[in-house]
């Protein structure tokens, strides 16, 4: 089943990822701002959709650390950055 029909679902397991995911967002965007925030979120849950199905060739650890350091210097989000 595609991701997307498993967040249409109304059941516990979908108002667990609801809650942890609106939980993740609101830390995160305190932090770096809610554009910052969303990017973070999509990179994480991207990160491991590609990881989950073939661990053996994704390195993950190099992944965090590459988008950590992009994050850290500034080189994420839209370009140029939206205004206000």
């Amino acid at each position: 089943m595609p991701q997307a029909e498993h967040l249409a679902r109304d059941d516990e397991i979908t108002r667990r990822f609801r809650a942890r995911n609106r939980l993740l967002r609101g830390h995160f965007a305190a932090v770096l701002g809610e554009v910052a925030a969303l990017e973070l979120i999509a990179f994480l849950e991207g990160a491991l959709t590609v990881w989950l199905p073939d661990p053996e060739t994704t390195d993950l650890r190099a992944k965090y650390s590459r988008y950590r350091s992009r994050l850290q210097n500034g080189d994420t989000g839209p370009v140029p950055p939206p205004n206000g």
